[in-house]
């Protein structure tokens, strides 16, 4: 994600030297450059999404995990317990 942070800044500065009015670049090339901005952008979103759902599944199974240990150290103090009066 940091790169593509430094190339959407890159594209920010190149943008705004082709839009200045002395700018011997042609307006095409501006126009070039907001489009690749506009992919760069979208890039970014999408892996801010696919990291995002990675971390709420990473978090889902946490939670799974534990509820799991929880409930079967509860049967085992149970059943110890029960272990005991038997034995």
């Amino acid at each position: 994600m940091q790169e593509l942070e430094e190339l959407r800044n890159g594209l920010l500065n190149h943008i705004a030297s082709a839009r200045r009015p002395y700018s011997i670049a042609p307006a095409s090339q501006a126009i070039m450059l907001e489009r690749l901005l506009m992919q760069t952008i979208s890039e970014q979103q999408r892996e801010e999404r696919a990291y995002w759902k990675d971390m709420a599944e990473v978090q889902r199974e946490f939670l799974e995990t534990a509820f799991a240990y929880q409930a079967s150290r509860q049967r085992r103090e149970l059943l110890g317990g029960l272990e005991r009066s038997y034995g």
